[in-house]
């Protein structure tokens, strides 16, 4: 991505934060810290188990 030379300064990307900050809320589980799944499956499951409070949370 190509900065003008009109624009100074620096500004995170809000799309990048909450990515960043997804990726963080599923790696509060635990379980998912280390890839201890045996089958794709598996782990594909526990990320939607760990997203379910922060989807909750989202509709309340």
């Amino acid at each position: 991505m190509l900065r003008s030379d009109s624009q100074k300064g620096f500004k995170v990307l809000d799309i990048r934060w909450e990515i960043e900050r997804t990726f963080t809320w599923i790696l509060n589980a635990r379980r998912l810290n280390k890839d201890n799944e045996k089958s794709r499956r598996n782990s594909q499951s526990m990320v939607y188990l760990a997203m379910m409070p922060v989807l909750l949370n989202r509709l309340h």
